[in-house]
């Protein structure tokens, strides 16, 4: 990674750039999952002192893309088939519920309302075309949180957003790797046509077997990239 320019009309802190550029960085594969991220290295090449890598590390930490060990220092988040198992558990049943409180609240689409709604799955759609992954998984994302928002729970949006979090990594190599963006895509757009016609029960069946196939894939996908056939990535995790 290249040293990072502040400039003087970027009212972000010095911390937020540096956690911009490595999240950049990891969701770019350039970090594979259990990679030990040196504080003095990172401080070294972005031109940067250690606290303010010591500060963007917390961010990361936030949106779990990065695990913050005692006495071991940072690691990137690897994500196991367990893990995917719980985390979809989670997952079906906040977002279901959601739509279900939107059936007693009326579909008002959390803060962004179903308008906007519209407007990620549309913006999704056109990152899939692209086979933008970083753009894809971040409008994915944003999607489905705003599905939970409907809840009108912070905390409960909160919850959901941890879950999230220690997905993006996992979620970033299948999505790059099996190429199969538009079809989720096309489920997100069908998905929010649904609210927008209060079809609730049929949201609801295509949101759960959209995150179902969502969820077999990526178990799939993560027994198959860390076969001893296909080298594995474990070898990082020992580091």
């Amino acid at each position: 990674m290249a040293d990072i320019e502040i400039s003087t009309t970027d009212r972000r802190s010095a911390p937020a750039l540096v956690a911009s550029k490595l999240r950049a960085s990891v969701l770019a594969g350039e970090y594979p999952p259990g990679t030990p991220i040196r504080e003095s290295v990172l401080a070294r090449e972005l031109n940067v002192s250690r606290a303010t890598v010591r500060e963007a590390l917390q961010h990361l930490v936030g949106e779990g893309l990065v695990i913050q060990y005692l006495n071991r220092g940072a690691v990137v988040t690897d994500v196991t088939a367990a893990d995917i198992h719980d985390i979809y558990a989670v997952r079906l049943v906040l977002e279901v519920a959601a739509v279900d409180a939107a059936a007693v609240d009326g579909a008002g689409g959390g803060p962004l309302g179903l308008a906007s709604l519209a407007e990620v799955a549309r913006v999704n759609t056109g990152a899939a075309r692209r086979r933008d992954v970083s753009a894809f998984v971040e409008s994915d994302m944003l999607l489905h949180r705003e599905i939970v928002a409907m809840m009108g729970s912070p905390r409960i949006s909160s919850w959901h957003g941890e879950a999230l979090g220690q997905l993006r990594i996992a979620l970033n190599l299948l999505d790059r790797s099996q190429g199969d963006l538009r079809a989720q895509a096309l489920d997100h757009v069908a998905i929010v046509r649904h609210l927008q016609r209060s079809e609730l029960g049929e949201a609801k069946t295509l949101l759960r077997s959209h995150l179902e196939r969502a969820r077999d894939n990526l178990v799939a996908f993560l027994a198959t990239s860390r076969s001893p056939a296909s080298g594995g990535a474990r070898a990082a995790r020992r580091a």
